[in-house]
């Protein structure tokens, strides 16, 4: 089918027919990235960093490359201390309200937890990836679901081509192939998620 960046562009091309599209052509490659990052809930996706939780905060900023939060689990000594924090609802920590964090939520761009730190603490974050095919060219999704790259750049070309009836199927085939990847490859302990803006 297609391995790359730059055959994907071309394949997308040559559904489009349109030459005067050419140009927007990565725009719609990105654009339909944007969503599958935003509705794709997959393993590939998850990766785990170090961050640290700093002293009379309540926050933890998300990563710049992450849709969403998986999980957060608290490290003591280099190694996991217990079991990961547990997602809360509604918290909203007092000022006067500090000790080891237990609880999180999904904040605007990252994690709220259920108390000011009263030290620095160290975390694993687990958090799923964007995929980000103009930086790196290729990726797991372009390798193992090339069509959902072109499905989805097509579902966004649609909005510039009202004329072309064979790019109306393409949302329909991109939800359907987004519907059986979060299927096939789903993350067994989803407790709660918070998905990020592009």
């Amino acid at each position: 089918m297609f391995a790359t960046y730059d055959e994907l562009k071309a394949h997308v091309a040559d559904w489009l027919h349109r030459g005067d599209l050419t140009e927007q052509i990565p725009t719609f490659i990105r654009m339909g990235e944007g969503w599958l990052n935003r509705k794709l809930r997959i393993r590939p996706m998850l990766v785990t960093e170090q961050k640290t939780v700093y002293a009379n905060t309540s926050w933890l900023a998300a990563p710049s490359n992450a849709a969403w939060i998986q999980d957060i689990f608290l490290l003591e000594n280099g190694a996991v201390y217990g079991d990961k924090l547990r997602p809360g609802s509604a918290l909203n920590p007092a000022l006067d309200n500090k000790g080891k964090p237990e609880y999180w939520e999904p904040g605007l761009s990252g994690a709220i937890f259920d108390c000011y730190a009263d030290q620095n603490y160290t975390v694993d974050l687990e958090f799923g990836q964007k995929f980000n095919l103009a930086a790196d060219s290729i990726n797991w999704l372009l390798t193992n679901a090339p069509e959902a790259y072109l499905y989805s750049a097509l579902m966004h070309a649609s909005q510039y081509a009202l004329d072309e009836p064979r790019l109306a199927a393409a949302a329909g085939q991109a939800q359907a192939i987004v519907a059986e990847l979060n299927k096939t490859y789903a993350i067994s302990n989803t407790d709660l998620v918070v998905t990020y803006a592009d």
